[in-house]
């Protein structure tokens, strides 16, 4: 193998698992219940369903897929000089693929979501197109202004749940182009959560965390779901669920042991599913009319279900791909 001018090798051919990684797909389950949460907001206040029910929700799906996956790449692409001295096993900085390929790769998929997203509504939907294209446009803004400085900015935390809020809002107006209270209510729990998960991954290079406060933050969805009095036996057992995962994180960043703050990470990341779950749970108690949850029946038992199976996926997605 020749050298290139400056003494440097040429990258190595990029294969699958390669382009895997830098998308930490195995996440994308979480993406998944987060969509589907969306579209159920939407259809909260909903008068009727949509004609083209699974198109909908199979290509909501694969929009906010997109997003995710081009966010990811351009962290990786962002992030290339400081994982080339913290994380050298990375595929940039191994030589796997170069962050030129990764740029152009990341900011395609941001402007295929875009685009994605504006076929739906005009293609599927029928809504006005002017809300939830704005809110794909300020997804894809928080996607690249968190990657861009999220090393040293204090609120890179915030701006991280804020991508996965307006996942929330993107699909739920996909549905209906309006912001309504349960929407509100679930992008607080969420956004809550994410600020806090996101806290701790900061620390992810760390051998132990130092900064314990994010994680009062991952039990808020557990005591704002109870506070707001949509309360039942799946919001019981959502409840349950949610604390002890979090429990779980908490007593493996306690032990200080190598390797556990990733796993913990990890762990949280997952626990994004669980999140969706509770407030499935809690909005089912809601009088509303909808195709996607008709008062505490079996498509809200169904639809919680599939939010826990995401979060098994993730887990079992872990083994295979890394999640960060």
């Amino acid at each position: 193998m020749s050298n290139l001018p400056g003494g440097e090798l040429p990258p190595k051919k990029a294969t699958a698992m390669t382009w895997l990684r830098l998308g930490r797909v195995s996440n994308l389950p979480t993406v998944w219940s987060n969509t589907l949460v969306g579209l159920t907001l939407g259809a909260v206040v909903s008068t009727q369903a949509p004609d083209s029910l699974l198109p909908l929700v199979v290509f909501s799906l694969l929009a906010m897929s997109l997003f995710y996956i081009g966010g990811m790449f351009l962290n990786d692409a962002f992030d290339a000089g400081i994982d080339a001295i913290e994380r050298p096993e990375r595929p940039i900085p191994s030589g796997e693929v170069t962050a030129k390929q990764v740029f152009v790769a990341g900011f395609f998929l941001l402007g295929a979501g875009i685009f994605l997203v504006a076929m739906i509504v005009i293609l599927l939907t029928g809504q006005a197109l002017l809300v939830p294209l704005l809110s794909s446009i300020a997804l894809a803004l928080c996607i690249v202004a968190y990657n861009l400085w999220h090393k040293e900015n204090p609120a890179s935390p915030l701006v991280m749940g804020l991508c996965r809020v307006f996942v929330y809002v993107t699909t739920a107006t996909l549905v209906l182009p309006a912001i309504s209270t349960p929407l509100v209510l679930a992008a607080f729990a969420l956004l809550a959560y994410l600020i806090g998960l996101t806290a701790i991954a900061k620390q992810e290079n760390l051998a132990s965390v130092s900064s314990l406060w994010p994680l009062g933050l991952l039990f808020l969805p557990i005591v704002f779901w109870q506070w707001s009095g949509n309360w039942n036996w799946l919001t019981l057992l959502a409840c349950v669920a949610l604390l002890v995962w979090v429990l779980r994180a908490c007593r493996l960043l306690a032990d200080r042991k190598p390797g556990n703050v990733p796993k913990a990470v990890a762990g949280m990341l997952a626990g994004i599913s669980l999140v969706d779950a509770l407030a499935l749970a809690a909005l089912a108690t809601r009088e509303h009319s909808g195709f996607l949850l008709a008062g505490m029946g079996l498509a809200d038992v169904a639809l919680i279900i599939v939010c826990v199976i995401c979060f098994l996926l993730t887990l079992l997605f872990h083994r295979i791909v890394p999640g960060t």
